[in-house]
């Protein structure tokens, strides 16, 4: 659960009233997988992360779930010096909301961010106590995940048509960055890539 909040409720909830009803409408073949707000993650297909936007007034969320592989190249807690430090990396790039995302108009500032590293920077105690059950430790060797969220203050909404995020290059193990968006009345969905990093909300 992301730790961003507004007026006392997770940033996630946000999306449960809007979200809903549009993800259960989408295209559930652009990842192979069927999507539902806040669980899209469960399916943890390598190569696969979801971006969510909403656009309430003038308050702008974005969170990004990912498997972890996607993001750092491995799923397990960092062990040795090389994963460790491409942890530091990728934390890095992460709280980097500019390099991450180019918002096209609204004068829109960031007012705070959030990454939950999951399983992958779980400290070493809570690591070992996973190691006792067997299928707990499978799952968070197998099935770990990150969430981004971000939350921005935009002057002026309705210029905000459209944005461009850089996911896809910084992050090469990202081949297929499924965007669903809402933005007032206006909703919908786009697949991004390397070459395709743009999204238009109309």
């Amino acid at each position: 659960m992301m730790i961003l909040r507004r007026d006392g409720w997770p940033i996630l909830l946000l999306f449960l009233g809007s979200l809903l009803g549009m993800v259960s409408g989408l295209a559930q073949a652009d990842a192979g997988e069927g999507h539902h707000q806040g669980h899209s993650h469960e399916a943890h297909v390598h190569g696969v992360a979801e971006l969510l936007i909403a656009l309430e007034g003038e308050q702008l969320n974005i969170e990004l779930h990912s498997p972890a592989m996607n993001l750092l190249g491995f799923e397990q807690r960092a062990q040795n010096p090389e994963q460790k430090a491409e942890l530091v990396r990728v934390r890095g790039l992460l709280a980097d909301a500019e390099r991450l995302f180019q918002l096209e108009s609204g004068r829109c500032q960031l007012l705070e961010h959030a990454v939950d590293f999951g399983g992958v920077g779980a400290d070493a105690s809570e690591h070992d106590e996973h190691e006792h059950d067997p299928e707990v430790g499978h799952a968070q060797a197998k099935h770990s995940d990150i969430q981004a969220g971000y939350r921005y203050r935009c002057e002026q909404p309705d210029k905000l048509l459209s944005f461009v995020t850089d996911i896809p290059a910084l992050f090469p193990g990202v081949a297929s960055l499924q965007v669903q968006w809402i933005a007032g009345s206006r909703q919908g969905a786009a697949t991004l890539d390397n070459n395709h990093r743009h999204v238009r909300f109309r």
